[in-house]
């Protein structure tokens, strides 16, 4: 019920509300595909999930979604309309294809906005025939 695309954010946070909860569950929100505003985006979603998730994850480099690789510097504002329309730790994802200079501004920007956490690793835009391997299920 989850996923690119989804059912939208207020229909998964009813279903999340509704169901007993036996494990953590987090939410990895990404922009839309036809967003015009990612910082408007992230806090509907954000603000709507909110009291469904035990925490939120801001994918700032999805490469599933055109736009969807958030600039180093963006992802402050992506983090800060994150945390004002949730009241979960709220992570941030970043691509693991980021060079040396984005790695330390993205240190920098965890530590300055003292975030809840990273998550380091992601689908990699930069390994050719990535989409090649066989399917692990059918």
């Amino acid at each position: 019920f989850v996923g690119l695309p989804s059912e939208g954010a207020e229909v998964v946070a009813a279903r999340l509300k509704s169901t007993e909860k036996t494990c953590v569950v987090g939410a990895n929100v990404t922009k839309n595909a036809i967003s015009k505003d990612a910082v408007a985006d992230h806090a509907r979603v954000v603000k709507a999930l909110d009291g469904a998730v035990d925490f939120v994850v801001v994918n700032a480099s999805c490469p599933n979604v055109k736009g969807g690789v958030v600039d180093v510097k963006a992802m402050a504002a992506l983090v800060e309309v994150a945390r004002k329309n949730t009241s979960v730790p709220v992570l941030l994802k970043v691509s693991p294809d980021l060079d040396e200079r984005q790695r330390r501004t993205v240190a920098n920007t965890a530590l300055r906005l003292k975030l809840d956490g990273l998550v380091v690793a992601n689908t990699t835009s930069r390994r050719p025939h990535r989409d090649s391997s066989p399917p692990l299920f059918k």
